[in-house]
């Protein structure tokens, strides 16, 4: 058996490990993923926020160019 060999064999046991334990599912949910996702939400919502601000502004300038189209065509 080489070291690959053993390897596969101990994940396969730890996910068979942790599918059949409600528990663990539950405190790897809570004790890994959530700060996980919690840390990367706070890292990106300033970023999240400018992009919506550039957006928002990016359509008002794009309306406002149409409004501006339609009433010079308009004579």
């Amino acid at each position: 058996m080489d070291l690959r060999d053993i390897l596969c064999d101990l994940v396969n046991k730890c996910v068979v490990e942790i599918n059949d334990c409600d528990d663990i599912k539950k405190s790897i949910k809570d004790q890994i993923l959530k700060p996980i996702i919690n840390y990367i939400l706070e890292e990106i919502y300033p970023y999240l926020i400018i992009s919506v601000i550039i957006f928002i502004l990016t359509l008002l300038i794009a309306i406002a160019i149409l409004i501006l189209i339609i009433k010079g065509t308009s004579f």
